[in-house]
């Protein structure tokens, strides 16, 4: 982006605040902070620091609106500190970085600022320059766990798996710190899974099965074939679900648990309509009973939890329950902008926005106008049958392929990670 780019975001960035829409002043931010060479321009950056100024008192952010003063009337480290440290802290990890690269220079390798714009790189999906930064920093490294941590993260995330394993073996944590423990675990578990997968998948830049299976310990059955090659590389980001799709999935994961003898002895579904009628659907096809998921007493590792889609992971005791318990999780659908709380151990297919065939949705008349559709409110066993005689459109991607790493074993990580193969997506 060019030094002219940023002038017009920023004028658009005045103009919405004026208006009283700082959210709309906060996405011109997210793009504006893209512009060559902004943090070694000290006109453009004061111009810069008051839009943050003025984004914080609109939202009420005072610790940003006050660091960005502090920073206006002397940029000295520790008021750019605090000013980066809260933008990554309120969900504005880009802007945060060009005050941090002008700090960086101002007092090169400092420990808390490199730490700091490695997080915001990180949080940027910026693996390489973050992978960068701190193995410019070897002393720092030697001394600290987590900025180890970083860079074996950040290489990984970069496909850069030699460095990710070179510099793994130095991730000894101190004894009796488990968060350390389980971050070495972690790091470990995923490089162990890019050795068992690498002779049987790419790994490359498209690869987004292999890479989902190495970051997540997770089985993506679909790929979309919509857009692959302009961006999407195999994920959807707006979609309305059909009958047919959800068959699709369904008859694959049928598939999928019969060859790998991993048939459950009952279904778990959560509570919401959707997973109900997933469960339903996916018991008729694997004769197998559906349970309650909140009576635990009668469940086993056998059983499989059922979501629709990973949205209701962030409030689901139960989950987690039966995750304890031992019980996989298949979700219909995962939205990949927002990891889920918990991992599944099969994804029907990734999405940013995925609408069922029973919400409110768009559809088109014969004029050829869009209209939206009132939600159905038949009962479950209508959708059920309406799935179960669905054609199925759709050309589905080699089996195969999810045959290989599902033969690997292992189980879900612990947390939920995108990995380097890039999409498209809406802002």
């Amino acid at each position: 982006m060019t030094p002219s780019e940023f002038d017009e975001h920023a004028a658009t960035a005045q103009q919405l605040l004026h208006e009283g829409d700082p959210q709309g002043a906060a996405k011109q931010l997210r793009l504006g902070w893209q512009a060559e060479g902004l943090d070694q321009d000290a006109d453009r950056m004061r111009t810069f620091v008051r839009i943050v100024r003025s984004l914080g008192e609109h939202m009420a952010l005072a610790e940003l609106a006050d660091a960005a003063a502090r920073t206006l009337a002397d940029p000295e480290p520790q008021a750019l500190f605090d000013l980066g440290f809260q933008l990554v802290d309120v969900g504005l990890p880009g802007p945060a970085i060009p005050v941090l690269r002008w700090l960086d220079r101002l007092a090169p390798g400092s420990p808390g600022v490199v730490t700091e714009l490695a997080v915001a790189y990180e949080r940027t999906e910026r693996h390489s320059a973050a992978q960068a930064l701190l193995l410019a920093n070897p002393t720092l490294l030697q001394g600290d766990f987590w900025l180890r941590y970083l860079l074996c993260f950040n290489a990984l995330s970069a496909a850069d798996l030699p460095t990710a394993r070179s510099w793994a073996d130095r991730l000894a944590p101190e004894e009796g710190d488990s968060h350390m423990a389980r971050a070495a675990l972690r790091m470990h578990d995923m490089l162990a899974r890019s050795q068992a997968a690498e002779p049987l998948t790419p790994l490359d830049d498209r690869d987004l099965r292999g890479w989902h299976f190495v970051m997540n310990g997770s089985v993506l059955l679909h790929l979309s074939p919509y857009g692959f090659d302009e961006g999407m590389r195999g994920r959807y980001a707006f979609t309305q679900d059909s009958e047919g799709a959800v068959l699709r999935d369904l008859r694959r994961l049928q598939q999928v648990l019969v060859a790998a003898d991993a048939v459950p002895t009952a279904l778990l579904p959560l509570p919401d309509r959707s997973s109900q009628i997933v469960a339903h659907t996916l018991s008729r096809l694997l004769e197998v009973p559906v349970a309650d998921l909140a009576d635990l007493a009668e469940s086993r590792p056998e059983a499989l939890v059922v979501a629709y889609d990973t949205d209701p992971f962030d409030d689901a005791d139960l989950l987690s329950a039966a995750v304890a318990a031992g019980c996989p999780i298949v979700a219909r659908g995962a939205r990949w902008t927002g990891p889920p709380a918990l991992v599944p151990r099969y994804v029907g297919l990734l999405f940013q926005m995925l609408v069922a065939p029973w919400e409110e949705r768009l559809v088109l008349d014969d004029d050829g106008q869009s209209t939206r559709q009132a939600p159905s409110e038949e009962p479950t066993e209508v959708w059920v049958q309406r799935i179960l005689d669905a054609q199925i459109s759709d050309t589905a991607d080699d089996l195969d392929a999810v045959l290989a790493l599902l033969a690997l074993g292992g189980s879900p990580g612990d947390l939920w990670y995108t990995g380097p193969v890039r999409s498209n997506r809406f802002s």
